[in-house]
């Protein structure tokens, strides 16, 4: 009877140790996602008073899209301009969205910075110019 007793006790003392752990761990998570949820709450804030409401994010991209048209019909050249520096805005964007990758890396290095590889043959035309 002694036997079963102290077994009925290091097994009960195992579960409760069981859940103490595990009533620890949700209470992490818990402050865990309700720091997170204020994050959100100061970032929705934040949005909140950069944009009044939807209705001005919308006649935003509508004053946009009207100054887009506008600047076709007006001046052919400079709406082209326009598109191309956009085109290029673009591109740094997708570029700096893969900043991670090597061969953007290199890309830079080789165009903006004119780095080269030691074992690299350079030849410079200056037909071009």
């Amino acid at each position: 009877m002694r036997v079963l007793l102290a077994v009925l006790v290091v097994v009960s003392v195992g579960v409760f140790a069981n859940s103490v752990m595990r009533y620890n761990q949700l209470k992490d998570e818990e402050r865990q996602l309700t720091a997170m949820l204020e994050g959100l709450n100061e970032e929705i804030e934040r949005l909140s008073e950069l944009l009044d409401s939807s209705e001005q994010v919308e006649e935003l991209l509508k004053n946009y899209a009207e100054y887009r048209e506008m600047l076709r019909q007006t001046d052919p050249e400079l709406a082209a301009t326009v598109e191309e520096i956009q085109a290029k805005k673009a591109e740094v964007d997708a570029m700096l969205a893969s900043s991670e990758n090597r061969e953007f890396i290199e890309q830079i290095a080789r165009e903006q910075c004119e780095l080269f590889y030691p074992d690299e043959e350079i030849i410079y035309n200056d037909r071009n110019n």
